[in-house]
């Protein structure tokens, strides 16, 4: 037994780091979009700001990345994706665990976490925090299922804390509870489940989950009776979601819910899926309805349930709102579960058959296949991104002490995103700098000066009416600049960016001057300032509330780093990873 132990995890720990070598590929390649320039900024430097929590929430997921950004120095394409490809390689040791728990067979749990690996959907959309709520959710997941079939208390208390911190990283994941209460109410039946003994366990799996839910429940508490400004403001979701408290999301809310959007959005998610996952999805689907025979469903129905329905609420309710892919990155999490034993099951048949004892070899070569062709497409679509080649023309052709003047005409999140450790100024401050050279006592030097442009033919990531807008205002300062400048770079691929670079005569003391100026998403760029628009002073109670907030979230950070090595240790042990 112990050399077959080792024998499944040497194979899954290759499995990993295939996983882990493609979506480091895909995070280099794939193009950064406006919502993540958003939540990749939003963490630079929050730990050593010392910042409870943001007007976003996220808090959990926010410090991961904060970490990450330590280990690496600084924002970039990949460290800003660290987290997701950490957890998403890491992903296919829950997805084999949990196949092996369903179908109590390791070829099929093999095949599954294999499959996962490839995804072309999960490499594409492995960016924001789902990925990583994802694999709480999945570890939530197992520790449940262990619990339903053992009865062992812990089981619980692990499958509470673990979807806690999910819920901490995104909050989407709430809506999986029900799929939880149907599952445990399926499994014990009425009165089991709603016996003293039940209860009691319910009760504690419930503080266990609130308690790690803390420092969500601290920063509200303070935001809403303690902040600087006088203003009773909380979170996106306690204003937006429950209508607790004010908002600072005035026109940034959400589409409301419709089903027109709903059909619109599963259908494009189904056809990428078709076109990336031919195989995860269609042996996915053969693996759950091979889960509905006779046979087969008493053993099977926890899974069926926690899986199928967690994944109904979510698409029915996000798709309604939002066609945003990486929050659809469940679905091919489950598909892959179901589909190494749908696999399996039509290899065996085929053998009966047919005597054709390679049809596992021929659907897992498919597999590779069209992984080969999405890698390819992600190389051509690379050609046409635009934050990343910008970050990478910054960091390699920009000397650090030179100001960068950035067109208004560009969007304000490439600036912040592609510049954030550089002395930039959007170009509706130009005057301002201009004048404060002008009058500064100081003795001036020459700097190196650039000028972003925004070119012909684009709205360099503005919607069109934005765009319109700040029109004429980029044009007037590309009419001052660029006739004493020269023409260096022409960056031209999804939005249309010129750079040009010259001199400017100024005082050393214009680099703070310029960036105080960054502020990007309601808060400054990377923590440096002082002022925040959720400023808070704890008084009374809520002294307590911010320690204890603080507590929690540091011991949940230490919860979620030790996750890592727990999947490791999970697949090691005979109790998870045999049948």
């Amino acid at each position: 037994m112990q050399m077959k132990i080792k024998k499944i995890a040497l194979i899954l720990l290759l499995i990993f780091f295939l996983a882990l070598a493609l979506r480091f590929f895909a995070a280099a390649k794939v193009d950064v979009s406006t919502d993540e320039m958003i939540y990749s900024l939003l963490p630079l430097n929050i730990i050593s700001a010392g910042r409870l929590g943001t007007v976003e929430q996220s808090p959990l997921y926010f410090y991961l990345a904060d970490v990450g950004y330590s280990l690496v120095g600084g924002l970039s394409p990949i460290a800003a994706r660290l987290p997701s490809i950490l957890f998403g390689s890491l992903a296919v040791f829950l997805v084999y665990l949990l196949s092996v728990e369903l179908f109590r067979n390791e070829k099929a749990g093999l095949i599954s976490a294999f499959l996962f690996a490839l995804s072309g959907y999960a490499l594409e959309y492995n960016i924001e925090m789902d990925m990583t709520a994802f694999f709480f959710v999945l570890l939530s997941l197992l520790f449940f299922l262990k619990a339903l079939k053992e009865e062992k208390a812990r089981h619980y208390y692990l499958a509470a804390a673990s979807f806690g911190l999910a819920v901490m990283v995104k909050n989407i994941v709430a809506l999986f509870v029900p799929a939880y209460l149907l599952a445990y109410y399926l499994s014990k039946g009425k009165e089991k489940a709603l016996s003293r003994e039940s209860f009691k366990m319910v009760l504690i799996s419930s503080l266990i989950f609130l308690m790690v839910l803390l420092p969500v429940f601290s920063y509200n508490y303070l935001v809403y009776n303690h902040a600087d400004s006088g203003k009773k403001i909380t979170d996106y979701y306690f204003s937006t979601i429950l209508g607790i408290g004010e908002t600072v999301h005035g026109g940034l809310q959400g589409k409301s819910w419709e089903f027109s959007r709903l059909v619109s959005v599963m259908q494009e998610k189904i056809t990428l899926m078709l076109r990336w996952e031919t195989v995860l999805l269609l042996f996915g689907a053969v693996g759950t309805i091979l889960c509905f025979r006779k046979s087969e469903w008493k053993e099977k129905k926890m899974g069926i349930v926690l899986l199928w329905v967690a994944l109904l609420f979510l698409v029915g309710y996000i798709g309604g709102q939002t066609g945003s892919s990486s929050h659809f990155l469940w679905m091919p999490l489950v598909f892959s579960i179901f589909a190494g034993y749908g696999l399996v099951y039509v290899h065996e048949k085929i053998v009966q058959k047919f005597s054709f004892k390679y049809a596992v070899h021929v659907f897992i070569a498919a597999a590779v296949i069209i992984n080969l062709v999405y890698l390819q497409g992600v190389t051509e679509r690379n050609k046409s991104a635009s934050a990343i080649p910008l970050w990478s023309f910054v960091h390699e052709k920009i000397p650090e002490n030179a100001i960068v003047i950035m067109d208004p005409r560009i969007y304000s999140g490439n600036s912040a995103w592609v510049l954030n450790d550089r002395h930039y100024l959007e170009g509706r401050h130009l005057s301002q700098l201009m004048e404060a050279i002008k009058n500064s006592p100081e003795a001036k030097i020459p700097i190196p000066l650039y000028y972003i442009e925004c070119g012909t033919g684009s709205y360099c990531g503005w919607k069109e009416e934005d765009f319109k807008r700040i029109e004429s205002t980029g044009k007037g300062i590309s009419d001052f600049l660029v006739p004493g400048m020269e023409q260096v770079a022409e960056l031209k691929a999804a939005h249309h960016f010129v750079v040009y670079t010259g001199t400017v005569d100024a005082p050393f003391s214009i680099y703070d001057a310029i960036d105080s100026t960054h502020i990007f998403w309601f808060y400054p760029v990377g923590w440096k300032g002082d002022t925040f628009i959720d400023n808070y002073t704890p008084k009374g109670l809520g002294v307590l509330m911010n320690m204890l907030g603080f507590l929690l979230l540091y011991v949940d950070l230490l919860l979620a780093l030790l996750a890592i090595p727990a999947s490791f240790y999970l697949i090691l042990k005979p109790e998870f990873s045999s049948p």
